[in-house]
């Protein structure tokens, strides 16, 4: 019996054996599978946005800034047209492009919306990475769907144009593009009041020492008030052409270089800055023995910096 009884277990251990390397290899056949679905799939290219960002800079210029600034970079206009309700478009006509700025009925000296079209267009003027010539179907998977999609038409004689689409985003955005057979041939940005319900309740100062680090001209236009005051060392610095211009200038790129190798290790301090009518938040950084200020004011534009002030 005892004998019987041993091999009857023997029998029953090989099968046990065998009964564990199934359960292993189903085991391991189980995890194959998950490991294979939990593969990361191509990434597939998506709008950046669900709604399109606001900018306000566009040919080195911004919205908002005096029609004398555009005057001092490009000299007089080529032509300039007045419209019926008091609009006044101030049209240059450059090598390959033209280069619009329109001013509304109440302010005459003021920009309100700029418009660039043609080609040849040097490369650093364009809509956040958007340039003209660029197709329609990037530039829609950049900004998302437009609010109205239809043929363009002339702004002064009203006329349609031929083969030339019109899309508009000045319902989500402040922006509209025209594309001729399917290329970008026109960017126009208008005035608008900046959403106060997407914008943060603070302002970020770490994209303007990114921008600034990175010497983006467009996005360091972006991030500054119309028209600010830079103070270095106490003298003041006005901006009195473009943007790219101001930037560009020995002194102030050479304040980029300061300003891009900030970083929060030199914040000293951040309050709110109440200055006659203007109230906002400034930033006090500080390194090498140089005091940094970074008032920020919550503009139509979003926050900007309103004065930068170096001592």
């Amino acid at each position: 019996m005892r004998k019987f009884f041993r091999t009857n277990c023997c029998i029953d251990q090989v099968k046990l054996n065998m009964l564990r390397k199934s359960f292993v290899l189903l085991f391991l056949a189980f995890l194959l599978l998950e490991c294979a679905a939990a593969k990361p799939k191509p990434q597939i290219d998506k709008p950046k946005s669900n709604i399109a960002p606001s900018h306000f800079v566009l040919h080195g210029f911004k919205i908002g800034q005096n029609i004398k600034n555009i005057k001092n970079e490009l000299g007089e206009p080529t032509k300039i047209h007045k419209f019926p309700n008091g609009y006044i478009a101030y049209i240059y006509q450059m090598n390959q492009y033209n280069l619009v700025f329109e001013a509304n009925h109440i302010r005459q000296d003021i920009v309100w919306a700029i418009q660039i079209s043609g080609s040849g267009v040097p490369a650093e003027y364009h809509l956040n990475g958007i340039q003209l010539g660029q197709d329609i179907t990037e530039c829609m998977r950049y900004f998302g769907a437009p609010d109205i999609r239809r043929n363009a038409t002339d702004e002064i004689t009203k006329a349609e144009i031929p083969d030339t689409l019109y899309l508009s985003y000045n319902q989500k955005s402040n922006f509209s593009l025209e594309f001729v057979k399917n290329k970008l041939s026109s960017i126009k940005i208008e005035y608008k009041q900046s959403d106060s319900e997407i914008l943060e309740d603070y302002p970020d100062y770490n994209l303007f020492l990114e921008s600034a680090r990175g010497k983006d001209y467009f996005s360091l236009a972006d991030l500054t008030f119309y028209d600010p005051l830079f103070v270095l060392s106490k003298k003041e610095y006005p901006v009195e052409k473009s943007f790219y211009s101001f930037y560009k200038q020995k002194e102030i790129d050479f304040l980029l270089d300061e300003i891009g190798a900030l970083n929060d290790s030199h914040l000293l301090d951040s309050q709110l800055r109440v200055q006659g009518s203007v109230s906002g938040y400034v930033y006090k950084f500080k390194k090498d023995n140089k005091n940094y200020e970074f008032f920020y004011v919550r503009s139509f534009e979003g926050w900007v910096i309103y004065e930068l002030i170096v001592y």
